[in-house]
């Protein structure tokens, strides 16, 4: 789309070295003496279109119409160390036109619900909120939080806007 412009970032520290680095769309700029140098950026790996993307401390999360991975910053490299297959429910993956719109990796979908320091995915839909947690090394879609309100038509009753006895128009006189 023209015009539109789509910005996302995150600050968080990546490498593990106690300083923020940035993250955006597509590169990670490590923080180095207060600095942004450009030999310090380093492209996020890109695992196709229709991918969401969001950080939990050190781990950054990929979601798929079909998977869930975790990458992290190790020894230079990025380092895959988790991967699952997941079937999503409907609707949670928009078409590409939607994407024109809302871009992907500004939506933050890792939240800690139980307190426990590691994220649930919470994923909207046209049913509501999904809610996967990870479970014996796997992520699983606990609940649905219907949050939404129901889509009804209200009545319609029937209703004269201009009564027949009442259809007169004056016109001015010559």
């Amino acid at each position: 789309m023209l015009g539109c412009v789509h910005l996302s970032s995150w600050t968080t520290d990546v490498d593990g070295d106690g300083f923020a680095d940035i993250v955006l769309e597509h590169v990670v700029a490590f923080s180095r003496n207060g600095r942004y140098p450009q030999e310090a950026r380093q492209p996020i790996p890109d695992f196709g279109p229709f991918t969401w993307r969001g950080f939990w401390g050190q781990q950054l999360y990929h979601l798929s119409p079909n998977s869930i991975r975790i990458i992290e910053w190790r020894d230079g490299n990025w380092k895959e160390t988790f991967s699952q297959s997941i079937e999503w429910p409907q609707g949670i993956f928009p078409s590409y036109e939607w994407t024109e719109y809302m871009d992907p990796a500004q939506i933050r979908f890792l939240q800690d619900l139980d307190g426990n320091h590691e994220p649930e995915i919470i994923l909207p839909a046209e049913a509501g909120l999904y809610i996967a947690h990870r479970k014996d090394n796997a992520f699983i879609i606990s609940s649905l939080l219907d949050v939404y309100p129901p889509m009804t038509v209200a009545p319609l009753r029937e209703t004269v806007l201009w009564p027949q006895n009442k259809r007169k128009m004056q016109t001015p006189e010559r």
